[in-house]
Parts: C-alpha cells; structure tokens; sequence
C-alpha cells in the first residue's frame, strides 16, 4: 500500500519551496551585511522578506516551521514617511543561510544568482577554520570580491521607472 502521509509531506514541502521562493523573488533580499565584532569587520549573509501584509509574515512563518528553518521575526511601526507597520523575517548567519540556500536552491527566478553567490560565499566562509581555534578572522579580498559581486547582482533589475504592458488585442500581443 502507498504511503499517502510520506506523498502528501512530500508534495507540501514543494507546495512550500514554491512558495517561499515566490515571495522572496518580489519581497525579498539577498545581501552580505558588514557586521562588526570585537572591534573586527565582517560580512555576514542575510536573507529577509518584508511585508505590511501579517497574514504573508505568518504564512512564512508556518513555512520556516514545518520545514524546520531558523527566522527572526521583527515589525517596525510606522514612523517618519513609512505609513504603515513593516513585518520582516530575516535569516542571519552562515549556517543558518546555509539551510534556506538548500532549501530554496534552484526554486528562485529572479534572485537565484544572489543565491548562488551567496551558496559559494557560505561554503568559502565555512571552509576556514572556525573563529574559536585561531581568534575571530576579518574579511579580506575574497570577501569584498563577494561582496561586489552581490552588490552588482542585487542592482542588476533596480529601476526607476514603470514599465506599462497593455495588451494589444489586434495582434494578442503586449505592447509597451
């Protein structure tokens, strides 16, 4: 007999990687922050998912649960010019960025190659040894190489300026 419990996980995982990889690909960011610690700088990966929307913030979060990924949630109330409460998840760290890229890989469209760089800046960081034997390492070339990359990769489709596509229904074709 079939086992309906193993497909129905199954199919809810890919149901939840579609997901997840949508909203991130419109809502999110892939980034390198520079961090500091004991008066050193580093670059640490970052991914984060804003909305205003709490029912998408508690849909991720349900997301991250059942498929046993580490988020912080933080709302930031409206001040200034921002009108309405912000709700962010963000994913901080290298091992912790490390599961989501697993989990995500190869699901994005428009931010898999942040993905990806930030997939080999991880394995880079990882492949040192580890801070506690030697003294907490700061970042070197390499590391801005990464950083310039995402940089360039993250600017890539910025734009100012709406782009109309109406469609043309003589020739069942958009126009801009």
């Amino acid at each position: 007999m079939k086992n309906e419990t193993m497909d129905n996980q199954q199919l809810s995982s890919f149901f939840d990687k579609g997901w997840l990889a949508g909203i991130i690909d419109g809502e999110g960011c892939l980034q390198l922050a520079k961090q500091k610690y004991k008066n050193r700088l580093h670059y640490r990966p970052q991914i984060s998912i804003s909305n205003c929307n709490p029912l998408v913030i508690e849909k991720i979060r349900e997301i991250c649960i059942r498929n046993g990924l580490s988020f912080y949630a933080i709302t930031r109330l409206p001040k200034g010019k921002m009108k309405l409460t912000n709700y962010v998840v963000q994913i901080s760290g290298l091992k912790r960025c490390l599961k989501w890229i697993e989990f995500l890989d190869g699901n994005l469209v428009g931010k898999q190659k942040q993905l990806e760089i930030m997939k080999r800046f991880v394995a880079y960081r990882l492949s040192i040894e580890p801070s506690y034997k030697k003294g907490f390492r700061s970042f070197g070339q390499k590391d801005e190489d990464f950083k310039s990359e995402m940089n360039r990769a993250n600017a890539l489709y910025r734009t100012e300026r709406l782009n109309d596509y109406t469609l043309d229904k003589s020739k069942n074709d958009l126009m801009v």
